[in-house]
């Protein structure tokens, strides 16, 4: 076992820390990441999340979104992870670009220390750390936002080796401390499958009593839970009053299932064409993904690492053949389970469990990726130290080759092939314009396997060296290529202003809300390149979807992106979308929404246009609720909004003859509390899904504000657990320290 102080300080960690910036090296010269979620949501999230704790405060309360949310309490927000310091620091694109690159980085070197940890040489764990960080199925976590998780699985099943090996305290807490970042980051379905890895890697690792390995990991798991209370409370809190703490219907739990026609793309990376084109037929698996792109951009590792992975079942370095079969067979299941509902028997059996709590079985790709990379790695090790077969290898990946190479040239030049091929794998006609990207795939994943047999071939004439190179080449060099297509890139300064639109909503919006109508019509536009950037700008300077949020608009009634919106206003949200315009304006200015925006024209009474550019159409809601009214007939009922100095503070000065309820449009949600002249009052729902509390004749103060339930004891839990944890630390090093006698 190689010391993890002498591994970091070996040129292969070197190179997969330095790596990430290397291929995505515009980020250095002033671009920034921005595909999908990153610029739809993260970025604009953390800003808030910086604007508040450079106020002073904590992020607790979204004003923009939902007409206003839980901002801390929602986990994919990831408030409380600590990368977020990185935007109190840079400029928010920048901090972003850096936030990926780091994560990268951390997943490829904490894989490469973990494959030395476990005996394998150098080149082996360099292959091991690259094919964990730029396998296709990791790289398609950035623009969602997951590669956050992603970067602490391999350093938590490091720990925790090291703790079922040594007993030491500290990979104790190493690995609490791992998995506790691993909630931090928010995916669930990664967390998940980290810890069935650990339970797994326990269970495989000789020990002299496995109850006391299973006890100690049942430990390991509440001693991380504990520190992350003050994120999984509010949490818990939050899913108890939303649409994803019941559970999602069976058919979007089994939305983005990977089809069995996908599987080929294990093999070659590319194959199912761009996901970064602006050309949506450039996608050639369209036919066969929910809402026509894939979840995971990419499920490739390639011919390479598949080969290699395959020889290492047998095991190397110090990972025995047992659990060399139990790392494959973690990550055949995995991918077995990622084909959800084309699997027998998936649908009714999903469908026979109320409200399922998890969704997109795709996500199950992610669990076989480090056993993936880790039997790479001994793969190569086996071969170079010739304790695999290496002429049935070479005679295996030398027939892959042949018969990919082969598919590749009939692809090309037997337009029946082609045309077979597609309809057989992407449900499509044949189309002309794909066949040289087909082809291009399948030779690359040839040349892949032909470098494998090679290196099986010269690695049993002891020529390690080149074997040893060109094996890594055949792994790496089909993930790097891919690469910038996972993580597109553009020009920070395209993200860094407003566009020209918002000016005029905000001043049509006023102090009440933005209702972005969108009627699924597609639009053309004349664009300087095919780069999936302009989707992105053109969502941006219509403020399509939720992202005038972004810019500080309070929009309501949009999609309920991630499900933790209240129950209550997306029913009212469903109920709007259902409603023709006529009886949709009543609607939208009874919840305070002052102003429209769509995409086509919008006729009813109630709406009055506004100018505002070219293939957009503003309207004024007349009449619209203001944010805040004294519900009952008292003609002289007033109300005076006063300034406050953060979303989760709201006060207000109300005159009114008799006893009346001061009306929000902001939608109800525990943790909100009010105080009339200074005396406790309850905030209650109002009018379906809004906030009023009762108020007394006469001209008072109301002060409103904003906690999240489960925080304070969050806090406290979390406290006592990292006090608790250093504690016990220092009393068993002591212990261990002390002279005997």
């Amino acid at each position: 076992m190689t010391r993890l102080r002498d591994a970091a300080r070996e040129p292969g960690f070197a190179a997969l820390v330095l790596l990430p910036a290397a291929v995505f090296y515009r980020t250095l010269t002033g671009e920034t990441f921005f595909f999908r979620d990153l610029y739809l949501l993260f970025l604009f999230q953390r800003a808030k999340e910086a604007a508040a704790l450079l106020a002073g405060g904590l992020p607790l309360w979204d004003a923009t979104l939902h007409g206003g949310q839980p901002l801390l309490a929602n986990v994919n927000n990831t408030a409380l992870y600590p990368s977020v310091l990185l935007y109190l620091v840079l400029p928010a694109t920048t901090a972003l670009a850096a936030e990926v690159l780091v994560h990268v980085a951390i997943a490829g070197a904490a894989a490469y220390l973990l494959a030395r940890t476990l005996g394998l040489p150098r080149l082996p764990s360099f292959v091991s750390g690259l094919v964990y960080a730029w396998a296709g199925p990791t790289l398609s976590l950035v623009n969602l936002n997951r590669h956050l998780a992603a970067a602490w699985v391999p350093v938590a099943l490091l720990f925790w080796h090291l703790f079922l090996v040594q007993r030491r305290g500290r990979w104790f807490a190493g690995t609490a401390a791992a998995i506790l970042l691993l909630i931090l980051s928010g995916f669930a379905e990664l967390l998940l499958l980290a810890v069935l890895l650990l339970a797994v890697w326990t269970a495989v690792v000789p020990a002299p009593s496995r109850r006391a390995q299973a006890a100690a990991l049942a430990l390991v798991l509440a001693a991380a839970g504990g520190m992350a209370a003050a994120q999984v409370l509010p949490t818990l809190s939050l899913l108890s009053r939303t649409g994803r703490g019941r559970g999602f219907v069976s058919g979007s739990a089994l939305a983005w299932s990977v089809s069995p026609r996908r599987l080929p793309e294990l093999v070659a990376p590319g194959l199912y064409g761009r996901v970064d084109s602006l050309n949506e037929r450039s996608y050639q698996g369209r036919a066969i993904e929910d809402d026509g792109f894939p979840y995971l951009l990419s499920l490739s590792f390639g011919a390479g690492v598949l080969l290699l992975a395959g020889a290492g079942i047998g095991g190397a370095g110090s990972i025995s053949p047992r659990q060399a079969r139990t790392l494959a067979a973690f990550a055949g299941v995995a991918i077995v389970l990622s084909l959800g509902r084309h699997l027998p028997g998936v649908v009714p059996l999903v469908a026979a469990i109320p409200r399922p709590p998890l969704r997109y079985p795709m996500k199950f790709v992610c669990g076989a990726t480090l056993p993936i990379a880790l039997l790479a790695g001994a793969g190569l090790a086996r071969i170079l130290e010739g304790r695999t077969a290496l002429r049935p290898l070479a005679r295996v990946a030398g027939a892959a080759a042949a018969l990919l190479a082969t598919a590749a040239v009939l692809e090309r030049v037997a337009p029946t092939f082609a045309a077979g091929l597609s309809r057989t794998l992407f449900l499509l006609p044949p189309d002309p314009g794909s066949e040289a990207g087909v082809a291009r795939a399948l030779l690359s994943a040839a040349l892949a396997a032909a470098g494998i047999a090679l290196a099986a071939v010269l690695a049993g004439r002891r020529r390690l060296r080149f074997a040893g190179a060109l094996a890594c080449a055949a792994a790496a060099l089909p993930l790097l290529a891919g690469a910038p297509s996972l993580g597109p890139t553009t020009r920070a300064s395209l993200f860094a202003g407003r566009p020209e639109v918002v000016a005029r909503v905000r001043e049509a919006v006023g102090a009440g809300m933005l209702y972005r109508a969108a009627d699924g019509r597609s639009t053309s536009v004349v664009v300087p390149s095919d780069d999936v950037v302009w989707i992105a700008r053109r969502n941006l300077d219509t403020l399509a979807k939720y992202t005038a949020a972004g810019f500080g608009i309070p929009v309501i009634f949009h999609i309920d992106f991630d499900g933790l919106a209240s129950i209550d206003e997306q029913t009212v949200a469903r109920l709007v979308q259902r409603l023709d315009w006529t009886a949709r304006v009543p609607v939208l200015a009874a919840a305070g929404v002052t102003a429209v925006l769509a995409d086509a024209p919008a006729v009813a009474p109630g709406l009055e246009r506004v100018a505002v550019g070219e293939g957009l159409f503003l309207y004024w809601v007349v009449g619209a609720r203001p944010s805040a009214t004294l519900a009952g007939e008292d003609a002289g009922a007033r109300v005076e909004v006063l300034a406050t100095g953060s979303p989760e503070c709201r006060s207000f000065r109300t005159t009114s003859g008799r006893s009346a309820t001061l009306v929000l449009t902001t939608p109800y949600s525990e943790g909100w509390t009010a105080r009339v002249d200074g005396t406790a009052a309850e905030v209650r729902r109002a009018n379906v899904y809004m906030q009023g509390v009762a108020i007394p004749p006469g001209a008072h103060t109301v002060e409103l504000s904003y906690w999240p339930p489960g925080l304070t004891g969050g806090i406290a839990v979390t406290t006592f657990s990292a006090v608790a944890l250093v504690v016990a630390l220092a009393v068993r090093r002591r212990a261990i320290s002390r002279p005997a006698g």
